[in-house]
Order: structure tokens, then sequence, then C-alpha cells
């Protein structure tokens, strides 16, 4: 987050151990991270495209609606500024994996 002067930008990352905040020098690393991966993700339309595939996909594969009974359900702590969230079903645990291991 930037603000104006004299108050110096910050990253504040949520993690699964807490909030966290990050001024000054580590900001630069974290800007330039978030710049990479916005110039890497899909747009809206095109995110909606490859969803929409990989749900077709599926559905072709399962022949019918799959069965989320006994998911797990995450939710993010995060929302849009339209006030959307997202919710991720942990439908096989065996295939989940910390992405920082």
């Amino acid at each position: 987050m930037d603000f104006a002067e004299p108050y110096p930008p910050i990253v504040y990352p949520d993690t699964m151990a807490g909030e966290l905040f990050i001024e000054k020098a580590d900001v630069g690393r974290f800007r330039l991270t978030f710049q990479q991966l916005v110039a890497q993700a899909l747009s809206p339309t095109e995110s909606l495209k490859v969803i929409r595939e990989a749900a077709s996909t599926a559905q072709r594969r399962d022949r019918g609606a799959m069965d989320l009974s006994r998911a797990k359900w995450r939710k993010s702590s995060r929302r849009s500024s339209s006030g959307n969230c997202v919710e991720i079903a942990e439908i096989c645990p065996e295939l989940s994996r910390d992405a920082n291991a």
C-alpha cells in the first residue's frame, strides 16, 4: 500500500500464520512479484474461458455432477472491490500440496 508523505509504503500479506506488516526495503520485492503475476495473469474473459473449458471437460469425464457433500471448503480472507470472494473445495486431499514446500 502506498501512502502520502511522510508515510512509507507497506505490504500487508495475509498468511496461514497470521497477518504481517512489511516496510521499506522488502516492499520493492513484493511490488516486483505482484507486477510479474499481473503480467502473466489471464484477463477475466480468458480466465472464464479456461474455467468453462475445464468444467466442461470434467462433466464429460464424470458424466454428471460431482458430489461435493464431503468436500472441505476454504474461503478466501479477501474480497474484490465488487464484494466477490473465492471458495475452494478440497476434493482430493492426496493431491493437495504446500506451495511453500
